[in-house]
């Protein structure tokens, strides 16, 4: 049911397109997930975001999940760079905690069901995903 569900609703962030353009060849890019592959395919197979990023790490690809900082880690050993050299943009606390974990400094998109939250330990919470090219230029 999910699977059909993600097929007939629009799964993009409000102005995720033009942010992406606008960072991409400037910096690397790849996405950490805690959904399953499948999920994040059928998701995202017509909003054209694939092409962005240089890899996708989906549950499956690691042992542990969020908030255990092993997806974070798969995927700087994956970039072959360090944590210091490194930025995540994250939405979810469990998604902080182990970007954290994992030694890396995490700035916070909160979305409807995290808005509340209090994102303990982020180096920034920002308002929406608009913010994030500044953002990651003032770093």
């Amino acid at each position: 049911m999910y699977s059909n569900l993600l097929r007939t609703e629009c799964s993009i962030f409000p102005n995720v397109l033009p942010k992406l353009k606008t960072l991409s060849g400037r910096i690397r890019m790849a996405v950490v997930t805690s959904s399953r592959r499948e999920h994040v395919e059928i998701a995202h197979a017509r909003n054209g975001l694939f092409g962005f990023f240089e890899f996708i790490l989906a549950w499956g690809d690691y042992q542990y999940s969020k908030p255990h900082p092993e997806p974070y880690q798969r995927a700087l050993k994956r970039l072959q760079l360090s944590a210091d050299r490194c930025v995540v943009i994250e939405d979810s606390e469990r998604g902080l905690a182990s970007a954290l974990a994992a030694g890396l400094r995490c700035a916070v998109v909160p979305n409807q069901l995290t808005q509340n939250c209090t994102f303990q330990g982020a180096t920034a919470i920002l308002p929406n995903l608009a913010a994030v090219p500044d953002f990651v230029a003032g770093l």
